[in-house]
């Protein structure tokens, strides 16, 4: 539409152009303001001197293209203080169950411990759309309010025993910052921070972001947001960002594979670094995830198959999604002196995988391994 706009543009002015040359008997010199004749020749102005631009007559004819397209008016959205945020958030979500509870609460309802109704019920499904688990009957109990506190915990926002309008506007502007990031993460701050009256900079969204990583259980990237912003509580929430080391042993195993193998893995290791392990199956997806602390080992049952094996190393924790972040080590096995990194696991059969072996037995295959990016990891 814009390309459009253009051409017609340049349309009108060209054919304004023609216009003042044919009607226009002096122009303007820009400098100094005087008239001259058009058509003679001048190069310069007869009374400063100063060089003539030869299309000082396209100057008279931009007004007359004043239309702008409905793109450009939504974009260019008003500064006079009469932009709402909580309705630019409501129309982003584009969900009538959102507008109709915020309606509600502003017209003078209030959520509390014991209330029931439609508007409970929205403000239940908002907080299971920010992923709390929920029940939307429309009761509004504990169970609701811890699911609020949650939230506000999450994000760093003070705590509320009643849901108004205003604590109600909160949690929509984090369950768009949370879609948003769905979407497309690196334009969030963009769409939010470029809004009339800029009534959210970049470290508050930023902090929202982080606090969004941080819910759904990316500590890593939560830290790495928490540390580039300087919004409240943000130092103190990196730091929080590490976790406990889960229990060694079995992290997670994609509940439909069966088992026909065990596969255990022994580590030998400083008390200090964990490693967390994961198994792929021959076609890409993962099979199962394995923790030790320290020195241990961990098994896991599994079809027999073909499998990759993949092992990280650290010591800080982020939960089984960001291992231990950027900064650990990350490699994959190998079963032969070829570097192959796939090995058969046969039904009916136990295998172990020692690391950092003591004494090495003779009737053991050797397994070494290779660089892994973490991004691959």
């Amino acid at each position: 539409m814009k390309k459009l706009i253009s051409i017609l543009l340049c349309i009108l002015l060209l054919s304004g152009t023609m216009m003042c040359i044919a009607y226009a008997e002096n122009g303007v010199c820009q400098n100094c303001g005087e008239q001259y004749p058009v058509g003679e020749g001048y190069a310069f102005c007869p009374n400063c001197g100063e060089p003539l631009k030869e299309n000082d007559e396209l100057d008279f004819m931009i007004p007359m293209v004043t239309k702008v397209t409905d793109e450009e008016e939504y974009d260019e959205l008003p500064e006079d203080g009469s932009f709402d945020l909580t309705d630019y958030v409501l129309n982003q979500l584009d969900n009538s169950l959102y507008r109709e509870t915020y309606e509600a609460l502003a017209g003078g309802e209030i959520v509390s411990v014991g209330g029931w109704g439609a508007t409970a019920k929205g403000v239940q499904q908002t907080l299971i759309d920010l992923g709390q688990k929920l029940s939307a009957d429309g009761q509004a109990g504990g169970k609701t309010f811890d699911a609020v506190h949650a939230i506000q915990d999450a994000f760093g926002i003070e705590r509320t025993d009643k849901v108004d309008d205003e604590a109600y506007s909160q949690l929509l502007l984090r369950l768009l910052v949370l879609k948003e990031m769905e979407k497309d993460e690196y334009n969030v701050a963009e769409k939010l921070c470029d809004l009339p009256g800029e009534p959210i900079d970049y470290d508050e969204c930023s902090y929202m972001m982080a606090c969004a990583d941080y819910l759904k259980g990316n500590y890593y990237k939560a830290q790495e947001r928490f540390e580039s912003c300087y919004w409240g509580d943000s130092e103190e929430r990196a730091e929080k960002c590490v976790q406990p080391w889960p229990s060694t042993g079995q992290l997670w195993k994609d509940s439909s594979l069966g088992a026909g193998t065990q596969l255990t893995v022994k580590v030998n290791g400083e008390p200090d670094v964990g490693m967390h392990v994961k198994i792929y199956q021959e076609n890409g997806n993962l099979a199962a995830m394995l923790f030790i602390g320290g020195s241990g080992s961990a098994s896991t049952w599994l079809p027999g198959g073909t499998y990759t094996i993949k092992d990280g190393t650290g010591t800080d924790w982020y939960g089984r999604e960001d291992s231990f972040g950027y900064y650990g080590d990350y490699e994959v096995m190998t079963f032969d002196d070829y570097g192959t990194t796939e090995v058969d696991l046969q039904s009916g059969y136990s295998y172990t995988i020692t690391i950092n072996v003591q004494n090495a037995s003779p009737d053991a295959s050797n397994v070494g391994s290779m660089y892994d990016d973490y991004e691959d990891f």
